[in-house]
C-alpha cells in the first residue's frame, strides 16, 4: 500500500484555519488579565467607599484591616460588649464581605495621612472624635499599576490606572472673581 503525504494545499488550508482560530482566541485570553484586574479594583473601591460611608454616618468606630495570614482586606467595627468591665474589641462588619486579593494582584504600597504602612498587614482606624485619614493604595497586576486614593473629606475613592485618572478632576471656580456672587439662582 503506497504512503500518502500531505499536499501543499492541505498544509496551507490547515495553517489558515489555525491562524483564524488564533486571531479569534488570543485577544480574548489576553483580555482576561485586564478584566480580572479591573474587577478586583472595582471591588476594592467599593470597600473603601463603604469604609468612608460607615465612618461618616455611623456611631461606631470603624477600621480597614488587612489580615496578614489570609491577605483579605476587611471592614471591622469596634464592638462594646454589655457591662462596664467588658473591654471593646474589633469584629468583622457583617454587612461588608472581606475583599479577597486575587493571586495576580499585589499591594505594593499603602499610606494613611502620608505615613507608609506595611502592605502585608495593617489597620487604618477612623478617629473616634470624628474624621479619618487620607488613604492611598498602589496595586500592581497583570494590566499595570492602579492607584486608589480616598481623601479624608470624600466618600468615593479616586482611581488612576497606569497614571491616567478615570474621572476628570473638577476645578474650583472663584465666584467673586467672576462677578457671579450676585447672580440669581
Amino acid at each position: 500500500m503506497p504512503r500518502r503525504a500531505f499536499t501543499i494545499i492541505e498544509i496551507l488550508v490547515a495553517t489558515i484555519i489555525l491562524v483564524v482560530l488564533a486571531a479569534a482566541v488570543v485577544p480574548r485570553v489576553a483580555g482576561l488579565g485586564w478584566f480580572s484586574h479591573d474587577s478586583a479594583m472595582t471591588q476594592m473601591e467599593q470597600v473603601l467607599a463603604m469604609f468612608a460611608y460607615r465612618e461618616s454616618s455611623g456611631t461606631q468606630q470603624v477600621a480597614l484591616m488587612r489580615d496578614g495570614e489570609t491577605g483579605d482586606i476587611a471592614l471591622v467595627v469596634m464592638k462594646r460588649p454589655p457591662g462596664l468591665e467588658a473591654e471593646a474589641q474589633w469584629e468583622y462588619d457583617t454587612m461588608v464581605k472581606p475583599f479577597r486579593v486575587p493571586n495576580e494582584m499585589e499591594l505594593v504600597s499603602i499610606t494613611a495621612d502620608g505615613q507608609e504602612l506595611d502592605p502585608r498587614t495593617w489597620m487604618i482606624a477612623s478617629i473616634p472624635s470624628g474624621g479619618r485619614p487620607e488613604i492611598v493604595m498602589t496595586w500592581v497586576g497583570p494590566s499595570g499599576e492602579t492607584e486608589l486614593r480616598l481623601p479624608s473629606t470624600q466618600l468615593i475613592p479616586r482611581r488612576a490606572d497606569n497614571g491616567v485618572s478615570l474621572v476628570a478632576e473638577r476645578e474650583g471656580v472663584d465666584l467673586d472673581a467672576g462677578g457671579l456672587t450676585q447672580e440669581d439662582w
